[in-house]
């Protein structure tokens, strides 16, 4: 925790949001959400430093009141709701978001996740220093309701490490232009 809270603050200061750069497009399927999880994810895409996102949910149970009341709350005009009628799993969800999302890089983001402030200002700043890149991926840690547990601090990218451990997991980023050459 000490280690955390110090981390926090350098980052936030190392990190100020770019006042340009790409659109990020959050695409997250929902499917029987709890609406705890659901909440804490929805505010922590609204905290970011970095304002040049949509968040695209694709909401494959709308027939979830529960759902349905944490969305009916969250009323930023950059959170699209995707109503889909029925639940085609994580990948099947995934690509209707990706099919409305209208970013220059598509983000994934799990519909119990959350993400630190400056997550986004992070991947926006990379964007702006090498717009070639195709492919962002982040630490990553567990939180079990009261604390965080498994940190995930990942290597720069090694392609022997990568063809046998899938370390990229959460909030993978990728350019449009290389979603669009796989299509």
């Amino acid at each position: 925790a000490p280690w955390l809270e110090r981390h926090r603050a350098s980052m936030a200061q190392e990190l100020q949001a770019p006042s340009t750069g790409p659109r990020i497009s959050l695409v997250t399927p929902v499917y029987r959400t709890p609406p705890d999880f659901l909440e804490a994810m929805l505010s922590s895409v609204e905290a970011q430093t970095y304002v040049c996102w949509e968040l695209v949910l694709v909401n494959a149970s709308p027939d979830d009141e529960g759902v349905a009341s944490v969305l009916a709350a969250h009323s930023d005009p950059r959170i699209v709701v995707v109503d889909h009628p029925q639940n085609d799993g994580i990948a099947g969800n995934t690509n209707v978001g990706i099919a409305a999302a209208t970013g220059d890089y598509v983000a994934f983001l799990d519909h119990d996740d959350f993400l630190e402030p400056y997550a986004l200002a992070a991947i926006a700043r990379a964007v702006n220093d090498d717009p070639a890149v195709d492919l962002l991926y982040c630490d990553e840690d567990t939180y079990d309701g009261e604390r965080f547990k498994i940190p995930l601090f990942k290597p720069p990218l090694n392609w022997d490490f990568l063809h046998s451990n899938n370390y990229v997991i959460h909030l993978l980023t990728v350019s449009r232009r290389a979603l669009e050459a796989t299509e």
